[in-house]
């Protein structure tokens, strides 16, 4: 999932021809604290059994102001797009500990170990699939207008600290 924010505020294509630089490290700034609204939103967001899927939320800085939210647990697409049918399920082992600690599902049968019901609910999600559970997508379209507001915040800090240098004059 990527983002694009365009803009069409006036003065930002001369200022970013007269002070590149200036002008980037105050979109960067606001941007970097967008960053970290979205993936504290997601994590919010995550459904839980266990925190690991929450805590492997994390934003990384790609270059200036290009920053990229994303989930690390391998299972993190799983949850957000759901599972077709058919395919791997989730080990055996994974799904007795979600059953146990996580959801503390009990069996039909009482006679039923965990052992026995992860077997049952692997085999179902060999056949039927599991549902979306969307927290990345969400936690986007939550925070959508505030990236906005701070892009545009760090595109008039920007302007302004290019207006308080003055010209710039370049080295031929």
């Amino acid at each position: 999932m990527k983002v694009a924010i365009e803009h069409n505020i006036p003065g930002v294509d001369a200022a970013m021809r007269q002070a590149p630089d200036l002008l980037m490290e105050h979109v960067d700034r606001f941007l970097r604290q967008g960053a970290l609204e979205v993936a504290r939103e997601a994590r919010n967001r995550t459904p839980m059994a266990f925190s690991t899927l929450r805590q492997s939320i994390s934003r990384r800085k790609q270059g200036p102001a290009d920053y990229l939210v994303s989930a690390g647990a391998d299972y993190a697409a799983y949850v957000e797009e759901g599972r077709k049918p058919g395919g791997k399920p989730p080990p055996r082992w994974m799904i007795e500990a979600w059953i146990n600690v996580g959801k503390k599902i009990q069996p039909h049968n009482p006679d039923m170990s965990s052992r026995d019901l992860a077997y049952v609910i692997s085999r179902s999600i060999a056949k039927k699939g599991t549902e979306p559970h969307p927290f990345m997508a969400p936690a986007l379209t939550e925070k959508t207008d505030r990236l906005t507001e701070l892009v545009r915040q760090g595109i008039r800090e920007g302007l302004n600290a290019v207006a308080a240098s003055g010209p710039v004059r370049r080295q031929p």
